[in-house]
């Protein structure tokens, strides 16, 4: 439908997020390894993340062990996102 079509739009950057998330043992990574997979600077890492939270894909947990560390985790709407744009085989960008 297009009410999910709309809630799925994600820009590549995003998709490349969630994809290597979902790579990650238990989907959870942090921003700095995230940055080095991307390629990307730390200010557009911190807009792609904003986003991804803001759509429900991704959550920011604190590392249990040490709560100065973030823990970016893949949520089941984040999975769903992505199964979505594999599944179709085409991406949903942002206009």
């Amino acid at each position: 439908s297009k009410r999910v079509e709309k809630e799925q739009v994600v820009s590549i950057s995003q998709l490349l997020c969630l994809q290597f998330l979902a790579e990650q043992e238990n989907f959870k990574t942090n921003a700095a390894k995230l940055k080095a997979f991307l390629n990307l600077n730390a200010s557009t890492i911190s807009g792609i993340l904003r986003r991804l939270e803001k759509k429900g894909f991704i959550a920011k947990l604190p590392k249990a062990s040490d709560k100065r560390i973030t823990l970016i985790s893949l949520t089941a709407n984040g999975i769903d996102c992505k199964r979505f744009h594999l599944k179709n085989g085409k991406l949903l960008l942002r206009s």
